[in-house]
């Protein structure tokens, strides 16, 4: 999302105001080894890719950290 109000847009992951370093950064500190799920529903009639750009943020930011 671009805004935390009724009027926030879906955008891709990394280009919103969720701090996913953050995310993934507290995940590893309490030891969570189960699965991550990414949700995508921005421009359903093409995702492909904003998939892409939000799968390849989520991957740089799980090798940065």
């Amino acid at each position: 999302m671009d805004a935390a109000t009724k009027d926030g847009k879906m955008v891709e992951i990394g280009r919103g105001i969720i701090d996913i370093p953050g995310v993934i950064g507290a995940l590893r500190k309490i030891g969570f080894s189960g699965m991550c799920s990414l949700e995508y529903e921005k421009d359903m009639k093409d995702p492909l890719a904003g998939i892409a750009e939000s799968l390849g943020y989520f991957r740089g930011v799980m090798q940065c950290r």
